[in-house]
């Protein structure tokens, strides 16, 4: 409590000193007068109170100010007398949590809160720095155990659990105003450690694929733990302070992993290595189609190769033909050699290693050779026979054989494969020397068997003259035109029916029918071929003919005239006639003709009969030179064309005439030469 006291005398002339308090406490302000017998105090507020000491209780800054004060001395009043109260308030430290840090790790605390200020009254006021202090009941966390200001200290905690200490703190502000904060803790965590506790080297395991791994264990003080790098298939999980890494890999490779131990201080890190080897591995390294061949016996195989890897130390193999065998050299598996045994043989290769076997299989079908032999009679493999004529049937009998073939047969000639005979049936329609070949195919090798079709060609005629000549017409005597055949596979060509005088002859392939036919009549005829395999024949026919007989008769039954007279000649004994000779009247193309020939002449007439036969007969008719002149003795030139003209009959044979025409009295009233009527 303070006590302000002011001693005054009968007259106060002096003022009370100033006083100072901190807020909350309680103040007494005294005033000491002598003589005075009454006392007046009006506070900062105004507000006025009697008595010589005041009681102020619960100080706050609102209070602050001049208190004034007027004493009453025997009727008489002072001079008011000033007392200043000024009020300090506390400090305020702002609350402060636990506080926690780490070895090593430098921890600052810094404290804060609201200064103390000093007011001389409700409003005004001086603030005043505070000054902190601090005591540590432990200083085992590597602080102090006391000092001023705020707190950085480098903790130190090198055990395995924490170290706490409680740290009280007062703040300082105006003279004999302090706020004190007590029981906060800072707490110093040890780093966080971790060490394999399970058998040394279970952080470095070789494991095979699909595997169990044998745990690995790590010791983690004050924290927890998690893990990366682990294969698929391991997993790792925390309990009581121990982290386990266990369970069964189903990748493979080499795997680095890391166990991340956390606490609240520092992490540590431990690492490991898990190799996981895949389980032995056997694939195929030869083309695919190695692996299921089809070979012939005592034929060498396509090599079969197969690689094996993943730690393979051997290989073997199972199945195989013999003649055929297997080597492992360097990972690689060999299957090579000749089978000498038919058959189909599926193998199997087992690759052994580290991690496992494995197995692939394949198949090798060893096919036996084909086979052909001849089962009909011995020599129809070797037939000789003519064209047109069916072969003696060649059969041959096939074992290991799918199908068979032929080349080399003639047209007309065929080879049937069926289960397992081959036959050779046909009528060869070409001749020649036919070498066969039978090809028999199936899995193994190939078989071949030959053999010999001669064909001998038939005998041939052909006409090889002119179409027609062998259907001719001739007449009697003449000559035919040459009739040829060509013969071909003939050792002879005759011939039969033929007329007198016409002959045939047979030389170099060719048969000549020629010669002049003396008889006559229709002669058919026949050439015969004649060869090894047939005889051949070709007919034709000769017809001779008869000339016709002909006659020449005249109408005069004469064979003369008098010039310029027409006379007929007649023909007989043809069918059609031609007529040759000068001063022909008429056709002369029929069998009579009219002449009229002006001097002695021959005329001819070719008579052709029915067979077209032709006979020529000439006849000479003889002019008489008796000027045979007759004139018309009518003459009525009166336009009607009757006898407008004087016409002299023959005149015209007699070109160079003279006429001269009396009257009966002798006189001559008309003369001409060269008169043409």
């Amino acid at each position: 409590m303070a006590t302000i006291t002011a001693n005054l005398e009968a007259t106060v002339n002096n003022q009370p000193t100033v006083s100072a308090v901190c807020e909350g406490d309680n103040a007494v302000l005294n005033i000491n007068a002598i003589g005075g017998t009454g006392y007046t105090w009006t506070y900062p507020d105004g507000s006025t109170k009697i008595g010589k000491i005041q009681n102020l209780a619960n100080i706050t800054p609102t209070m602050a100010g001049i208190y004034n004060v007027v004493v009453q001395a025997n009727s008489c009043t002072t001079a008011p007398q000033q007392v200043a109260l000024k009020v300090k308030t506390k400090p305020v430290i702002d609350a402060i949590s636990a506080q926690t840090a780490c070895n090593g790790v430098v921890k600052t605390i810094n404290f804060t809160g609201t200064a103390s200020r000093e007011y001389t009254s409700a409003t005004t006021f001086t603030e005043i720095n505070t000054v902190y202090s601090w005591t540590n009941d432990n200083p085992a966390i590597g602080l102090a155990a006391s000092g001023t200001g705020n707190i950085s200290f480098t903790p130190a905690n090198t055990g395995n659990t924490s170290i706490i200490a409680n740290i009280v703190v007062t703040a300082q502000g105006a003279n004999g105003c302090n706020t004190t904060v007590t029981n906060f803790s800072i707490t110093v965590n040890p780093d966080t450690k971790i060490s394999l506790s399970s058998a040394v080297g279970t952080n470095a395991q070789e494991k095979c694929i699909n595997e169990a791994i044998t745990d690995i264990r790590y010791l983690i003080s004050d924290g927890t733990a998690t893990v990366t790098g682990l294969p698929i298939g391991l997993t790792g999980s925390f309990n009581a302070g121990v982290f386990t890494i266990s369970g069964t890999a189903t990748e493979t490779g080499n795997f680095t992993y890391t166990v991340n131990a956390t606490g609240n201080c520092l992490a540590a890190t431990a690492s490991g290595t898990i190799k996981i080897n895949p389980n032995i591995e056997i694939a195929l390294s030869s083309a695919i189609t190695t692996a299921a061949q089809n070979v012939n016996i005592n034929t060498a195989i396509t090599n079969i190769t197969y690689s094996l890897t993943n730690g393979a130390t051997n290989a073997t193999v199972t199945g195989l033909p013999a003649g055929v065998t297997g080597n492992f050299s360097a990972g690689k598996f060999t299957i090579s050699g000749s089978p000498t045994v038919s058959g189909t043989y599926t193998y199997t290769v087992t690759g052994i290693g580290v991690c496992g076997n494995a197995t692939l299989s394949g198949k090798i079908t060893v096919n036996a050779n084909a086979a052909i032999d001849l089962t009909s009679v011995a020599g129809t493999n070797s037939q000789s026979l003519c064209v047109s004529t069916p072969l003696v049937n060649v059969d041959y009998s096939i074992t290991n054989g799918t199908n068979a073939t032929i080349t080399g047969l003639p047209a007309g000639v065929f080879g049937t494969y069926t289960m397992g005979n081959f036959k050779i049936t046909g009528t060869p329609s070409v001749d020649g020397t036919f070498n066969y070949t039978i090809t028999v195919t199936g899995p193994g090798a190939p078989a071949t068997a030959t053999g010999t079709i001669i064909v001998t060609p038939n005998t041939t005629i052909a006409l090889t003259s002119a179409t027609g000549t062998q259907q001719q017409a001739i007449c009697v005597n003449n000559s035919i035109a040459n009739i040829t055949y060509a013969a071909t596979n003939a050792t002879n060509v005759t011939v039969t029916g033929l007329p007198t005088g016409i002959t045939g002859a047979y030389s170099n392939g060719v048969f000549t029918i020629s010669g002049t036919a003396t008889v006559t009549g229709t002669f058919n005829y026949t050439v015969t071929a004649n060869g090894s395999c047939t005889n051949v024949t070709s007919n034709g026919s000769i017809t001779v003919n008869e000339f016709p007989s002909v006659n020449i008769s005249s109408s005069t039954e004469q064979t003369s005239i008098s010039k310029g007279d027409i006379l007929t000649l007649t023909a007989s004994g043809g069918t059609t006639y031609i007529w040759t000779g000068p001063e022909i009247l008429t056709n002369n193309n029929s069998a009579s003709i009219n002449i009229r020939p002006k001097q002695t002449a021959t005329y001819t007439v070719k008579a052709t009969n029915a067979s077209g036969c032709t006979t020529e007969l000439s006849i000479t008719v003889t002019v008489i030179e008796d000027r045979k002149l007759i004139p018309n003795n009518i003459i009525t030139p009166n336009g009607d064309d009757k006898n407008d003209y004087w016409t002299i009959k023959n005149i015209d044979y007699y070109p160079n005439n003279k006429i001269s025409v009396y009257d009966r009295a002798g006189r001559r009233v008309f003369f001409a030469t060269s008169y043409q009527n």
